[in-house]
């Protein structure tokens, strides 16, 4: 009779009455408790409905009994990544395929926690594997898509997607993730149509809807973006994505008071690691900090904390006494800041204090609109012998010195669309009159950095130390001539004329359309007509340089 009531229950499951198959494995078990195939499929059934935890405790028992039980290692490793125990789970799928090493399920979940894990060259390899073993199982190529994606091999990452929608016509998942590829590849018109085409296969995915709203906005379509995202807010209304991502257009548009206000959802997004957890309440602008003490702290990059450090002398404005913490590289350079009475580097031992408030929440508690947004400050000051020595290290006359920086930190996520290739910058290369310095302090490559003194570019990679002596070499400058990176809001913050070459979509903090920046007085906007085209912000800038040395 047991035996029957197994078989009723496996039967139950093989045609998705669940219920009824979770109740027949559950009888059986209390007269055979140690079965463990009924152990396995009812540990499937709480995987599938959202208990990991109680499914690996049923897996696990079921290899106690019967240690060679292919489908349990496999479940349990399922379970294990399920709460992102991504190493036992890791363990649990090499046991597996040394009973199986072409189980395609093991290899295809090894492969995910490899990924989960930044293992990204190995999840690679994995997927390879798995592909190599079933060539036709689109959830393959789709993963594989997404390994290629961590290392930035888009056009690979293309195929891959490509493929699994060529097996699996309808398959949002590789839809919205070939979006993400093309996007990244400036096809902007392509990434929106995958993006359309995931969202008629499911009209809930609320990751494809964010992802199209940032194509749109990207086009500049601002307000359809907003539409986009309040849309995937009305479908999931507890997710943080869309109103971060709406807060970016709401920004880039403008519209700083409701930006800044929405920028706190952030919290709940993709920047939600950044988040500083202290037994001190946060400050958002409420109660008044007269006599009161205030760390005000560094959150995202370098270049964030030289543009919003500035927000210091208005708290302490207010009667605050304030505290600052930054990166260590910027610890030295900010200590003379207006309003702040002590400057720590992070990890360095904090004083007492009364409240805190991260750097880039303090637009919001300030209710900064485009009319309010506070002066840079006074320029920062720079160590009296680094400015001599730059002095005496850079040559004097007539010629304008120039600084360029052309690209930034090639792991960031729009480096490939922000930063370009010193070719680009060729035209202005060939301008007589001018002395041009590098202000990379690191190459892409030493082929590049020969390049560079080819064409003209004095090399000064071996003498730039750290931040303070990149600020003394800035200061000695007449122009600096840069992609969107730190060196930007450095050479802003020194009060230095700066001219930024921006990608056809660029960061929220330089608005949409304009040529200046409400943020650095001196600083000049050149934008890309077309995404990926830098020829003629680059024509631009070469005309103005031209007049700038008959000057």
């Amino acid at each position: 009779m047991p035996v029957g009531e197994l078989q009723s229950a496996v039967e139950h499951h093989r045609n998705g009455r669940l219920r009824e198959a979770d109740e027949g494995y559950r009888k059986f078990l209390r007269s055979e408790p140690n079965h463990p195939t009924a152990l396995h499929l009812l540990g499937l059934i709480l995987l599938g409905r959202g208990e990991p935890a109680r499914a690996a405790q049923l897996f696990n028992r079921a290899l106690q009994v019967a240690p060679d039980l292919l489908e349990a290692h496999i479940g349990l490793g399922n379970a294990l990544a399920a709460q992102g125990k991504l190493r036992e789970a890791e363990a649990a799928l090499a046991r597996a395929l040394s009973l199986d090493p072409k189980n395609i399920e093991a290899l295809n979940t090894l492969g995910n926690c490899l990924q989960a894990m930044r293992r990204f060259g190995e999840a690679e390899a994995v997927f390879r594997q798995a592909i190599a073993i079933n060539p036709t199982f689109a959830e393959l190529h789709n993963n594989l898509g997404n390994a290629l994606q961590a290392v930035n091999k888009l056009d690979e990452a293309v195929a891959a997607f490509r493929e699994a929608i060529a097996l699996k016509p309808d398959f949002p998942e590789a839809y919205s993730n070939l979006g993400n590829m093309l996007k990244a590849r400036n096809e902007l018109p392509e990434a929106e149509a995958s993006y359309r085409r995931a969202l008629e296969l499911n009209p809930r995915y609320v990751d494809a809807l964010n992802n199209l709203g940032n194509t749109l906005f990207a086009q500049g379509f601002g307000d359809e973006a907003i539409a986009t995202y309040r849309r995937s807010q009305e479908m999931q209304p507890d997710q943080g994505d869309a109103y971060f991502y709406e807060s970016l257009a709401q920004l880039g548009l403008g519209n700083l008071e409701t930006g800044f206000f929405q920028y706190e959802a952030r919290w709940k997004s993709i920047l939600r690691h950044a988040r500083r957890l202290f037994s001190q309440p946060l400050w958002l602008g409420e109660p008044e900090l007269k006599v009161r003490t205030i760390l005000l702290h560094a959150e995202q990059g370098l270049g964030d904390t030289l543009q919003f450090s500035r927000y210091a002398a208005l708290v302490a404005a207010g009667g605050a006494t304030v505290f600052l913490e930054v990166q260590p590289a910027l610890k030295s350079l900010l200590s003379g800041l207006p309003g702040v009475s002590a400057v720590f580097a992070k990890g360095e031992q904090l004083p007492s204090f009364d409240f805190h408030c991260p750097l880039l929440s303090l637009p919001h508690a300030c209710r900064t609109t485009l009319a309010t947004i506070p002066p840079p400050g006074a320029p920062l000051t720079v160590s009296a012998d680094r400015a001599t020595y730059w002095q005496r290290r850079l040559p004097s006359g007539s010629r304008p010195r120039v600084g360029l920086m052309w690209s930034g930190n090639p792991h960031h996520v729009s480096d490939r669309n922000r930063s370009m290739s010193l070719e680009d910058l060729r035209p202005l290369l060939a301008q007589g009159g001018v002395d041009f310095f590098s202000l990379q302090k690191d190459y892409r490559s030493e082929e590049e950095r020969q390049r560079a003194m080819s064409l003209g570019v004095n090399d000064l990679s071996a003498e730039i130390a750290d931040f303070d002596s990149t600020a003394a070499l800035v200061a000695q400058l007449d122009l600096v001539i840069s992609v969107d990176t730190s060196m930007t809001h450095l050479a802003g913050a020194l009060d230095r004329p700066v001219w930024l070459l921006l990608m056809f979509c660029p960061d929220w903090r330089w608005l949409l359309h304009r040529t200046d920046s409400p943020w650095y007085p001196r600083t000049r906007l050149f934008r890309q007509e077309r995404p990926g085209d830098w020829a003629k912000p680059v024509e631009t800038i070469e005309a103005l340089l031209g007049g700038l040395v008959k000057d």
